[in-house]
């Protein structure tokens, strides 16, 4: 399926720039993501859990720390010192 994901968006042709942007900018981010998801997501498991139901929990816990995990990679690669720790 992955295979078959990525044959799909190679021959997509005409990306409109803004979503073409975006998601460029998320993938820049992704390898910093990847490496600080953990840290993030116990966090935001603990806000989350006794506030939500459960199915509705999860989804809110994964799109807060993705969001999260995007907003810290991207300031953080724009310090010259800490754009190597987040790739």
């Amino acid at each position: 399926m992955s295979f078959a994901a990525f044959t799909l968006f190679k021959e997509i042709k005409a990306t409109p720039p803004k979503l073409f942007k975006a998601v460029q900018s998320v993938s820049l981010q992704s390898y910093g993501m990847y490496l600080m998801h953990m840290m993030m997501l116990p966090a935001w498991f603990g806000v989350m859990r006794p506030h939500l139901w459960s199915p509705l929990g999860i989804f809110a816990t994964a799109a807060a720390t993705y969001v999260s995990c995007y907003i810290v990679c991207l300031i953080a690669s724009r310090i010259p010192v800490l754009r190597r720790a987040v790739g």
